[in-house]
């Protein structure tokens, strides 16, 4: 049984029009071995989980899945095909299956928050954006591998209030009589009809919150929404260190920094060595290894539209000491993915010993 009638039969299966002919077949190769009645059970487990999935109003299919394609490294081959609605879902759960453990499809669920509201969380998966409207007509742009959390209705007469993890671009409506609260880490945000950026490092407690237009105020999380501690006009950012539990701002210069992943674009400006590597483990959803700690003293600058991660690295190699190998994501017995390894060094791999 070839690829493509294993995926086919599975695809019928779970939607329950299979044939006894072809479940006859079905259950010849579940019985061959354990890892088949293993994929069979993750397919049922994405198929029974598609309906809490949540996509942007907005979805552009083809131009978004050709993204997550180049930026995994698949290419493209055979001629264009129509399919129906239930061949894309099954397509989607067949390419969910290939990167399990590695990437996982933008999903939505309800948490329950009291007596009377639930909150919605949404979050965007490696590789890709997504955009959430919200019931009041704000807009949020999640990055790759962010959280938001919202309520379904903004009930509170008095505010309007979100939370994030990792990064996000708002574009809040403005209700002066409601407040728009952004909470991300340590820090509660503070605007009424404001674009701004949020982006969190989690590892490293920090948050940088990037102005457009409008006015923002900054305040503590744990000592209430009472006193300001920032205000930032447009191209402001504000950087805080939830380490040393500081808070500073400074103008900036080159707003597409900050902003231009919005557009798609990855830009780096005289960033040092950690910088972009967070970056690229984030962008790309791979894990990045460093052989050589002289790599960490040096800094890059360079602006990237839908390249691939082997392209920014050739490019950052023609401009520095630097070599690269990217190994391929690996399955382990229990029939999980696991991400591309890209291993960094000043040196060829074969000459340089691991620090």
């Amino acid at each position: 049984m070839t690829k493509e009638q294993r995926e086919r039969l599975i695809a019928k299966y779970l939607e329950g029009t299979i044939t006894e002919e072809e479940s006859s077949l079905l259950e010849t190769w579940l019985k061959d071995n354990s890892h088949n009645r293993r994929e069979l059970k993750q397919y049922v487990w994405l198929w029974d989980r598609s309906n809490t999935f949540h996509f942007p109003k907005n979805l552009d299919i083809e131009r978004d899945l050709a993204t997550v394609h180049e930026k995994v490294g698949i290419r493209k081959r055979g001629k264009r095909i129509n399919v129906s609605v239930f061949q894309l879902v099954a397509a989607l759960l067949v390419f969910g299956l290939l990167l399990s453990g590695t990437y996982y499809l933008i999903f939505s669920k309800q948490l329950r928050i009291d007596q009377d509201g639930y909150y919605q969380q949404v979050t965007a998966a490696f590789g890709t954006r997504a955009t959430v409207d919200l019931a009041d007509g704000t807009q949020v742009i999640l990055n790759s591998g962010s959280t938001l959390k919202f309520p379904g209705k903004f009930t509170d007469k008095n505010s309007r209030h979100v939370s994030l993890e990792g990064e996000a671009f708002f574009k809040v409506k403005e209700n002066k009589a409601k407040p728009f609260w952004v909470n991300v880490g340590k820090l509660d945000v503070k605007v009424l009809g404001t674009s701004f950026n949020v982006q969190e490092y989690a590892l490293k407690q920090s948050v940088d919150i990037t102005l457009v237009e409008g006015r923002v105020g900054i305040y503590s999380a744990s000592h209430g929404r009472d006193e300001r501690i920032l205000t930032l006009l447009p191209s402001e950012i504000a950087h805080f260190d939830g380490k040393k539990n500081t808070l500073q701002k400074e103008s900036v210069t080159n707003m597409g920094k900050y902003i231009g992943w919005v557009d798609g674009k990855l830009i780096f400006e005289d960033d040092p060595m950690d910088n972009v590597i967070r970056k690229m483990e984030n962008w790309y959803n791979v894990d990045i290894v460093i052989r050589n700690k002289e790599l960490l003293s040096y800094r890059f600058t360079g602006t990237f539209i839908n390249e691939s991660i082997d392209q920014v690295l050739s490019f950052f190699s023609q401009t520095s000491p630097l070599f690269y190998e990217i190994q391929p994501s690996s399955q382990d017995p229990d029939g999980n993915y696991h991400k591309r390894v890209v291993i960094l060094s000043l040196t060829n791999k074969n000459e340089l010993p691991m620090n």
